[in-house]
């Protein structure tokens, strides 16, 4: 865990005092979409390909459905925000 806080401690950092230029930045942009989707579709197929899973869907309820569904919508929800926000910047 704390490898994570320090790598966005970095990144942080990185970002505020404008060390890459704009084609780095637009390179992230896209490499931050493309690993959302990716990490979107691993969610996925993890749920599709597990049969014990998909047996007891029903056990399991509405209630983990909508919090899965909530957390894909959360994501990119929040991932639009910030990115306009960002652009409304520049």
């Amino acid at each position: 865990m704390m490898f994570i806080i320090v790598a966005l401690l970095i990144g942080i950092c990185i970002g505020y005092c404008n060390f890459i230029g704009d084609k780095v930045v637009k390179l992230a942009n896209y490499l931050l979409w493309g690993g959302l989707f990716f990490l979107l579709f691993i969610m996925g197929f993890e749920i599709g390909s597990n049969q014990q899973i998909l047996a007891n869907l029903n056990q399991l309820g509405l209630e983990a459905l909508l919090l899965a569904g909530g957390s894909i919508i959360g994501s990119i929800v929040m991932l639009l925000l910030f990115s306009a926000n960002f652009k409304e910047e520049q």
